[in-house]
């Protein structure tokens, strides 16, 4: 039976293969859009679940609100650990990582700056799984001076020599002995390393004060431990520990000081939200967003939908036709469940070969999709075994979906009727029809719109003016280590011709800041304010572009400045400066009582998701780990190279590592950006399928109506007449869609622009210009078959069927 259902299938398909190709091409190219985003989706939801014990590890941060001041940070103290371990029944295993800066990693006469360089506790591999293809995991970090690097930095270093027992300095201070080496840390993870070395090298006093936070903690608890009670429980830390630097540093008891509002406490992150949940400062790498995931996955159902709503277009309409045949397969026995078997499974089958063509599509549009999303994504077939159970199951529920009112609806005519002709069946089927295609383009318009608006915010950061010059700016890195040379170093690089100037600094924009707290001098110890700070030379200012509100830059004829600091106008409004230069500001963890000389103009050293936050500057009196230079832009290759042989003859074989600001700031809105780019893609592809099946409609009704377009011209009508006839009834439906579209994009983008501080303004312009942009595409697809009816013979008109 199931034969000789398939034989007809395939004869239908055949004997109609503009309308089979319009049916297959929407949605095969839905569906393949639907497995790149949910690839996409899996991936990012995926994060650190390799690890065996995931569910039970946590990181632990810290969160503190000093009067107006509030820091939310993924930094602890290193001392933590040590009360976790000693204080905590509930308590397995705690692990600190601590991130090194871009050290400088030697071979002999190679050197290399690397990027993921960590330390770590000795029970790092009891924590996390990370295999050990050679050397033992429970004492490869349990002496000083040992280090595990991963599979891919063995070999760049050492081809295919075993590594084992051979040596790394780092930046020529501490030789490292290569104790393992392990298997490179898969991709979806909140954190790699290609070093990883033992901790208790690098181990520094100030790690024993509770208030200095510069070291990630993770917690591994026993299995039947609740994580938000331990939570609780943690805050005896702050009474038992925390509360006597508090009142050290602001004179205060820690009872008083939250009496004030002010509040200091633990939190813990469980390790699989971290990627895509974390709100926390101080990120080991830039984090996904849960909100992008859900956009994503409203875009998947969305083009699925559309993909969907023109195989029952064109499915309902196609089948209308075959009324005629119901009657006849009626008559010769056939009953209804037979009828719905036959139409259901020629649904299928169209689905089936959409889901082949869809893979195909896939595979080849991988790479691209791969280089948009910075991902590794793959179709691992043999290794995800419900892969194709799923797509067998995505295929029978599409075309079960898609032949199911045609099935229903047609099985159910009377024979002797049908065969009269009594029963129009497109009449009852075009109702349908009309509303999914409000359905369809209510979801296009929406699409357009957000696309829109993405486009827009994207155009606005660029355009934005941050408060300095950002084009024309290198960023030469680790220029600390020429020392007492570095006075030289700038003097010979701003005497090169198409230099304008040059800065040491300890930070740029986009970078990240060191952070402190203070309070104004004269006022209570407990109005603290916490605010980034950063180091730079008196050079600093010009080289950026920035302006002062008031007041002056630090200088070399003024001895004094070693102390003074320079204030952003954020500080001068949350401390009250109404006179900020004849004010000073305390620093109580260091006892130093600073003169305000200088008001900097508000400038968004952070991305335009942060409003601009305090920060204070010092003079730098030590060496700089940045250098600012500001260049003309006229000859960048070959100023980078005079640069290089500037660095080469002061550095010697020190790497030569910089970029260029404006690409560094890129950086700060990848997701931004990458987002704005699929959005673009999926809407063109919605696009794409809509008018796939807005062709087969405009084709299905000039030919319902061709009889009618005959007479109406044998009777005097124009051409310009029918071909509004024809459009007329697409206009009336998108002017509905628009209605149901305009509200649900609102809102949608109105959600994901309160994620940043800095945001157009959703105008009534980007609305109409969306819908235009549909009307007009869906026009241009129906003006063809439209116009091809309407210049038809009337005579041969009157001769069809």
């Amino acid at each position: 039976m199931f034969g000789n259902y398939f034989k007809v299938a395939i004869r239908n398909l055949l004997r109609e293969k503009g309308y089979a190709f319009i049916n297959i091409a929407g949605l095969s190219v839905g569906i393949a859009s639907c497995i790149l985003i949910l690839l996409f989706i899996l991936n990012e939801l995926s994060y650190d679940l390799h690890h065996e014990k995931s569910e039970r590890i946590f990181r632990a941060g810290v969160e503190a609100v000093f009067g107006d001041s509030h820091f939310n940070s993924a930094l602890t103290s290193g001392v933590l650990k040590d009360a976790l371990d000693y204080e905590f029944s509930e308590v397995e295993q705690a692990c600190r990582l601590y991130y090194s800066i871009r050290p400088v990693v030697r071979s002999g006469r190679t050197s290399f700056v690397e990027e993921e360089f960590f330390y770590a506790d000795s029970n790092f591999f009891e924590v996390f799984t990370v295999p050990l293809i050679k050397g033992d995991p429970k004492t490869a970090l349990s002496r000083p001076n040992t280090m595990v690097i991963s599979e891919e930095t063995a070999y760049r270093y050492f081809g295919d020599d075993n590594p084992l027992g051979k040596v790394l300095r780092v930046n020529e201070q501490y030789d490292f002995e290569i104790t393992g080496v392990s298997a490179d840390m898969p991709y979806n993870s909140h954190f790699r390393y290609d070093f990883l070395g033992s901790i208790i090298t690098v181990r520094s006093d100030h790690w024993n004060m509770w208030t200095n936070n510069d070291l990630y903690t993770y917690i591994l608890l026993h299995g039947n431990i609740d994580h938000s009670q331990f939570e609780d429980k943690m805050q005896d830390l702050v009474y038992k520990y925390v509360a006597a630097e508090v009142e050290i540093h602001m004179n205060i008891d820690i009872e008083s000081f939250e009496a004030m509002g002010g509040r200091y406490s633990f939190f813990l992150e469980p390790l699989p939200d971290i990627h895509l949940y974390s709100t926390s400062d101080n990120q080991l790498n830039p984090g996904g967003n849960i909100t992008y995931i859900y956009f994503f996955s409203i875009i998947a159902i969305f083009i699925l939908v559309i993909a969907c709503i023109n195989f029952m277009n064109l499915a309902t309409a196609r089948y209308a036709n075959r009324a005629k045949e119901v009657g006849v397969r009626k008559v010769v026995g056939s009953n209804r469940s037979q009828l719905i078997q036959q139409f259901l499974t020629e649904s299928v089958l169209i689905s089936m070969v959409a889901i082949l063509i869809a893979l195909t599509l896939v595979e080849l549009t991988l790479p691209v999709f791969n280089d948009i999303t910075s991902k590794v994504l793959e179709m691992s077939y043999l290794d995800n075994w419900h892969i194709f159970p799923g797509l067998l199951a995505l295929g029978i529920v599409v075309g079960v979906l898609a032949g199911s009112y045609p099935a229903f609806f047609l099985s159910s005519f009377e024979p002797a009727k049908v065969l009269k002709g009594e029963v129009n069946a497109g009449q009852r089927s075009g109702t349908l029809r009309k509303a999914l295609v409000v359905v369809q383009f209510a979801i296009t318009i929406i699409l357009i719109v957000s696309t829109l608006l993405i486009s827009d915010q994207i155009r606005f950061w660029q355009l934005h003016d941050p408060g300095y010059e950002k084009e024309g700016l290198v960023i030469l890195k680790r220029t600390n280590i020429l020392g007492d040379q570095q006075e030289a170093f700038r003097n010979e690089i701003v005497q090169l011709n198409g230099i304008i100037n040059a800065s040491y600094c300890s930070a740029v924009p986009g970078y990240n800041f060191s952070g402190t707290s203070f309070h104004k001098y004269g006022s209570p110890a407990e109005d603290l304010v916490q605010t980034s700070l950063m180091w730079t030379d008196q050079y600093y200012l010009e080289t950026m572009g920035m302006e002062l509100a008031e007041g002056r830059y630090f200088s070399d004829e003024f001895g004094a400045d070693d102390d003074a600091i320079i204030v952003n106008q954020t500080i001068a409004r949350v401390m009250g400066l109404d006179d900020p230069l004849n004010e000073s500001i305390v620093f109580p963890h260091i006892n130093l009582v600073s003169p305000v000389i200088g008001v900097l103009e508000n400038v968004n050293f952070e991305s335009l998701h942060r409003e601009i936050r305090p920060l204070t500057i010092r003079n730098l009196n030590s060496p700089g780990w940045l250098m600012a230079i500001r260049i003309q832009t006229e000859n960048t290759p070959g100023l980078i190279s005079s640069i290089e042989q500037t660095w080469t003859g002061f550095a010697g074989e020190a790497p030569f590592i910089y970029s260029f600001l404006d690409k560094d700031l890129e950086k700060l809105y990848t997701q931004e950006m990458r987002t704005g780019r699929l959005f673009s893609i999926f809407a063109f592809l919605a696009i794409l399928i809509a008018c796939l099946g807005l062709l087969g409609m405009a084709s299905f009704t000039a030919e319902k109506r061709t009889k009618e377009i005959g007479i109406r011209k044998a009777m005097g009508a124009s051409v310009t007449s029918i071909f509004t006839l024809l459009t007329r009834e697409i206009v009336v439906l998108i002017v509905i869609a628009t209605m149901i579209a305009w509200p649900l994009a609102w809102f949608v983008m109105k959600t994901w622009l309160e994620n940043f501080a800095y945001s157009i303004r959703i105008g009534l312009a980007t609305f109409i210009i969306a819908t235009v942009i549909a009307f007009v595409i869906a026009l241009l697809t129906v003006s063809y078959q439209a116009r091809k009816a309407a210049v038809a013979n009337p005579v041969d008109s009157l001769k069809y069927e």
